[in-house]
């Protein structure tokens, strides 16, 4: 165990054997994935990054905690990787905390719900490499069906047509950081990512890279496999959480009836977006009640919010 000075570090744990030579040989990227009450999620996805092409003597996992009450912790160190302690709330403080640890000359993001490709560090990188003037390379992000017995049908074609679209999302200037590649330094240049910010930060830190003229790459090679949102609960969820990190992103725009006009533009834009999608008449009419039922979860958390209500988590 490693104690240090820096706001939010608590502690660090290396795996047994390899602490001296992560500290004389500063790998090329340091993979940063925060996690918050995911043990068996982050099992997996630190095998799959333990699985890499690229040489493990090349880069570093770093894992973040962010105030599991489970056993997140004990299941991160028993795969023998990186734990920081971040004990402020929110997956953006835990990036950050985790960009300052970070020792590569590059930083790579997922998500603990992700499972990487074999090749993903190395095409990342190369990526990078190949592109020495862009901020972010922002790789490819598939969908996958964990539990098709316990999945709707039409959660999942909802996630299939609205989420986790990386090419267009880089059209916007924006990128997700469930796959996200940059050169470590200048995220610190910019500050990181917000630290009050529980949704969205990705999409701010994009505007702000962009803005100073540092543009986002697009690399459909590197690839990362998230799970769909399959239930409505998990759809309602984030359908707050997304809005409620827009409001913080803008403070000073509190009147409701601004956001509410926003959602109300959003939805509209994807009704339209499903009616061009090839779907029976019958998951349609679904398709279009699911959208109401998020668009007035959105809705209800735009009062909360404005009420004083913390914007969730997750």
């Amino acid at each position: 165990m490693r104690e240090d000075m820096r706001p939010g570090y608590v502690s660090v744990e290396n795996a047994a054997g390899n602490a001296e030579m992560a500290f004389t040989t500063p790998p090329r990227v340091s993979v940063i994935v925060p996690v918050w009450n995911r043990p068996a999620d982050i099992e997996r996805c630190v095998r799959s990054l333990q699985r890499q092409t690229l040489p493990a003597t090349d880069y570093e996992i770093i894992i973040v905690d962010n105030g599991s009450t489970d056993s997140t912790v004990e299941a991160a160190r028993a795969a023998g990787v990186c734990v920081l302690i971040e004990t402020r709330p929110g997956s953006y403080a835990a990036r950050n905390l985790g960009l300052a640890a970070a020792r590569g000359k590059y930083v790579a993001f997922t998500d603990s719900d992700c499972a990487v490709d074999e090749t993903w560090l190395e095409r990342g990188l190369e990526a990078l490499d190949g592109h020495p003037g862009y901020a972010v390379v922002a790789g490819r992000i598939e969908l996958s069906a964990e539990d098709l017995l316990a999945s709707s049908p039409v959660c999942d074609t909802y996630e299939r047509i609205f989420a986790f679209k990386q090419e267009r999302n880089v059209a916007r200037g924006a990128a997700c950081t469930a796959n996200w590649f940059s050169h470590t330094e200048l995220l610190r240049q910019v500050g990181g990512f917000r630290n009050d910010l529980k949704s969205g930060g990705d999409f701010d830190l994009t505007r702000r890279l962009k803005a100073a003229g540092h543009p986002i790459l697009y690399a459909p090679d590197a690839v990362v496999v998230h799970p769909a949102r399959a239930s409505l609960r998990e759809l309602c969820s984030k359908a707050r959480r997304v809005i409620g990190g827009r409001m913080m992103t803008h403070r000073d725009r509190r009147n409701p009836l601004h956001w509410w006009a926003a959602l109300t533009i959003d939805t509209a834009r994807r009704f339209k977006t499903m009616l061009g999608t090839r779907c029976s008449l019958f998951m349609r009419a679904r398709l279009s009640t699911l959208l109401m039922i998020l668009f007035g979860a959105g809705c209800w958390e735009v009062l909360l919010v404005t009420l004083g209500t913390e914007p969730r988590r997750a």
